[in-house]
């Protein structure tokens, strides 16, 4: 069996056969033959740095979009690739080397290019080249989108599709961030809300934002504020284990996640911080947050209706409220199925409603012209 080994350097003839091991790498058939080209520079000939040689025909051969394009043919695209790290952490080196004007001249660098060339201290050996063997097997399709006020995305694991939703800050909206910076920065929320579940899986990451699909895939952004982005999502994978590749999809196979990002939730209210202090003043403190967002959480700990940065679960009614003490604002239709599960789960709850009356849940809570018995106190809050 035939292994063939490609490196960079000055000449081919390091590629060599490897008969002792049981691996198979074919090159594609349609592949044309190459020949290294030579060019002059300074009037001195020098081979091109790009390319292979095939040693089992003895041929000389090559891609014509080098090493770089050998990587994205045989392994992942995405930030675990090594051609896709290096242009993503050295975009502040390239602009501090553009603003020297003599070739010989001393190069200022500023914080960030300092933050590079100690990233490559660090992880050069890391990130130098990358493995034939796939680290991860199972791949996950992650799709995603982003709309005028706000994002969304979903995600089948084990047969089960998991849903993500949030709004746009009024910082954030059309007209105050451009496309790219919400498509970007709504893919990064995706990944901060169900990056969890896909920790130790290749991701193909899915948009139809052609523009967000070239920065992801070519490593980064001349745009700072879109490079920041950039390097947020990187080191969110890097620590989650997370093998992402982006895709684009025409937006007519991207509905799902289109919807999604153009949701608006009218029961997206709660209390004022001020009011829920004055609440736990008087009734004791609170463990979770079971009907929050990622903009009026009130505790650390939440969970959302659908997935969102920080929740820590979605769909309260999938979780066990059983050990907590529990802070409940839902949607008044809601009310009956939240007395419902905190009794299944034996849980004490502080549970915030409106006094009204004439609501069909109403006399679940009330007895006569008193509350019902299983309610232990009452505190009502001035609107």
């Amino acid at each position: 069996m035939r292994f063939y080994e490609v490196a960079e350097a000055e000449t081919w003839d390091v590629a060599k056969k490897m008969d002792e091991h049981d691996f198979h790498l074919e090159l594609p058939h349609d592949v044309k033959e190459v020949k290294a080209e030579s060019k002059e520079k300074a009037g001195k000939k020098k081979k091109n740095s790009f390319g292979f040689r095939q040693f089992r025909n003895g041929k000389k051969g090559g891609f014509s979009k080098g090493f770089g394009g050998y990587q994205q043919q045989f392994g992942q695209g995405g930030f675990q690739q090594s051609g896709s790290v290096s242009g993503l952490f050295t975009r502040y080196l390239h602009r501090a080397l553009n603003t020297r004007s003599p070739w010989r001249s001393s190069v200022s660098l500023d914080a960030s290019a300092l933050s590079e060339l100690s990233f490559w201290t660090s992880f050069l050996e890391q990130f130098s080249a990358r493995p034939i063997w796939q680290q991860f097997s199972l791949v996950l399709v992650l799709q995603y989108d982003a709309g005028a006020h706000g994002w969304g995305g979903h995600v089948i694991i084990d047969g089960h599709r998991h849903f993500a939703h949030g709004f746009w800050a009024p910082d954030e909206v059309h007209g105050r961030r451009s496309s790219t910076w919400r498509e970007l920065q709504g893919l990064h929320r995706l990944l901060l809300s169900v990056g969890h579940l896909l920790s130790g899986h290749r991701v193909i990451a899915r948009g139809d934002a052609q523009n967000v699909f070239w920065i992801l895939d070519k490593g980064g952004s001349r745009l700072e504020h879109l490079q920041e982005i950039c390097l947020d999502i990187f080191w969110l994978c890097y620590k989650q284990q997370i093998d992402l590749t982006p895709d684009w999809v025409p937006r007519t196979q991207n509905e799902l996640a289109d919807y999604l990002s153009k949701l608006v939730d009218y029961d997206d209210f709660g209390l004022q911080p001020a009011a829920f202090s004055r609440l736990v003043q008087q009734l004791g403190a609170v463990d979770i947050d079971c009907f929050a967002s990622e903009h009026n959480a009130l505790l650390p700990a939440f969970f959302s209706e659908l997935w969102t940065p920080r929740a820590r679960a979605a769909n309260a009614f999938a979780q066990s409220w059983s050990g907590s003490r529990c802070y409940c604002f839902p949607p008044p239709k809601l009310i009956p199925r939240v007395l419902q599960h905190a009794l299944e789960c034996r849980s004490d709850i502080v549970l915030v409603v409106l006094d009204w009356p004439s609501q069909f849940w109403w006399p679940l809570l009330r007895s006569g012209s008193a509350w019902a018995p299983f309610v232990c106190r009452s505190v009502r809050l001035p609107m």
